[in-house]
């Protein structure tokens, strides 16, 4: 009977751990395309305030905007593709926590 405790314990324990990664996974992508979106944005307004004001309230002028200017935004959008492997290893992880 106590082993089976134990067990059980053990188990509820990495699965509370496995459940506070795949959250500090999702946080840290996150975070990453967050950055990374304001730094598009700020390399909108460094190129004209036009294309800044645009680029905030139009919905497809991003796009144009990494289109046109890909010399200035292509890096900063490649970088923020970083965020997606953290992202979905965090959603793998809480998937696992769910199967439990």
């Amino acid at each position: 009977m106590k082993r089976a405790y134990n067990l059980n314990r053990i188990i509820k324990t990495k699965v509370k751990d496995m459940e506070i990664l795949g959250l500090g996974l999702i946080l840290i992508g996150a975070l990453i395309s967050f950055c990374y979106s304001i730094a598009l944005i700020i390399a909108a307004f460094e190129t004209s305030l036009l294309w800044g004001i645009c680029y905030l309230f139009l919905p497809l002028v991003p796009l144009l905007f990494l289109i046109v200017h890909w010399d200035v935004a292509g890096r900063l959008f490649v970088r923020s593709l970083a965020a997606i492997p953290f992202i979905l290893g965090g959603m793998y992880c809480l998937s696992l926590v769910a199967q439990t």
